[in-house]
């Protein structure tokens, strides 16, 4: 079996990898060492970090939607796509988005089977939440609608991508099939006071603290975030409040951000993450919105008690191994943080559970998920 995927997404955040990067690095990493499919990547700059056994790049003069839309109709309707396709079986679009419509002529003109991979979309659901204009809305809308309207199976990251594909989009649920994603080797439970020196030798943390890791988006609720924590520390709350990949400029611009307490860490190497995770009192990820957390399996896999959104796919993947809230709810927020201060005993056990959890969601499990909807199509 021979598959063709786009990897743009992937060369998009060489220099900044985050969540599409390691779903493609790890499943392509997955896929490649699987013997029943020999895989290529479309890509568009030339990169001495491999993809799979046959990196095909067509170089663009930018990343823009309108070049990748382009550069896709050009595949799906010129002979200049012939040779690209010559002897696949199935086109997987890795990261479904306007741009990569004109790929869905692909089945019809080349007798190529299509799989789209959707991660969420929260872009259309929300757009208060999003730094998006009506018109790139409405592109993703349109183009979500295609894809419902072309019959390709669609992989959705999550039982709740799913929902809202099927019930917003129309996408007939037969041809939606969840495969979840998994978390790496890296993360695991490292030994507390192990991680405590770690972090004060090396960013001069001395208190204990709770934790965010992820963006400044606004979907992310940071700003409901930092209420909550300053009405904990009114309260008593002796924790402080690490936000890692929020860049310092974006804190200062928030209510209640000028405080000694809060410390934003911007970028932090993936390799220091476990640390990080394994020696806070709690993970706290209030996001209004996700496709599917990653960050929240990662701070589980390495035993951190997590309190977490109870919206979109977040309740799927802590289940009961945290504390699920109402992310618009400030005073549960403060509660929650307040509730493990306090309680030892169930800081310990969620440290457990989160450990336990965390291993039900794997790499493997998710190559093997992938490469079901593959055979399933070409069956």
């Amino acid at each position: 079996m021979n598959v063709l995927w786009t990897a743009d997404q992937y060369d998009m955040q060489l220099g900044d990898p985050r969540g599409i990067f390691n779903y493609l690095s790890n499943l392509g990493e997955g896929l490649n060492a699987s013997p029943r499919i020999t895989l290529s990547a479309l890509r568009f700059i030339k990169s001495s970090t491999s993809l799979s056994e046959r990196d095909v790049t067509i170089s663009l003069p930018s990343p823009s939607p309108f070049f990748l839309s382009l550069r896709n109709l050009t595949l799906s309707i010129t002979p200049l796509g012939s040779p690209l396709f010559d002897g696949v079986d199935l086109l997987h679009i890795t990261t479904w988005g306007a741009s990569y419509t004109p790929l869905l002529l692909s089945r019809r003109l080349r007798g190529v089977e299509v799989v789209a991979t959707v991660h969420d979309i929260g872009n259309a659901l929300h757009p208060d939440l999003y730094r998006y204009g009506s018109l790139e809305r409405s592109a993703l809308l349109s183009s979500l609608r295609q894809l419902a309207r072309s019959g390709c199976a669609v992989i959705a990251v999550s039982e709740s991508t799913k929902r809202d594909l099927v019930h917003y989009i129309g996408i007939s649920e037969d041809l939606v099939f969840v495969v979840q994603e998994g978390v790496d080797d890296l993360f695991r439970p490292v030994e507390y006071e192990g991680a405590r020196n770690f972090l004060r030798e090396n960013y001069g943390v001395e208190n204990e603290y709770a934790l965010y890791v992820g963006s400044s988006h606004p979907r992310k609720n940071l700003r409901r975030l930092l209420e909550a924590f300053c009405s904990a520390k009114s309260a008593g709350l002796p924790w402080d409040l690490l936000l890692v990949g929020v860049p310092p400029e974006d804190l200062a611009a928030m209510p209640g951000a000028n405080t000694d307490d809060v410390r934003a860490l911007g970028y932090v190497p993936r390799k220091h993450l476990p640390f990080f995770f394994g020696a806070c009192e709690a993970f706290v990820f209030p996001s209004l919105y996700e496709g599917f957390g990653l960050p929240v399996l990662e701070a589980m896999a390495c035993g951190a008690p997590v309190i977490a959104s109870n919206r979109s796919s977040l309740p799927e993947l802590v289940g009961e191994a945290g504390l699920l809230v109402d992310p618009y709810d400030v005073g549960c927020l403060s509660e929650s943080m307040m509730r493990l201060h306090h309680d030892e005993g169930l800081r310990t056990a969620l440290r457990r559970k989160s450990v336990e959890r965390a291993r039900l969601f794997t790499w493997d499990k998710a190559v093997e998920g992938t490469l079901r909807v593959y055979e399933k199509c070409l069956m």
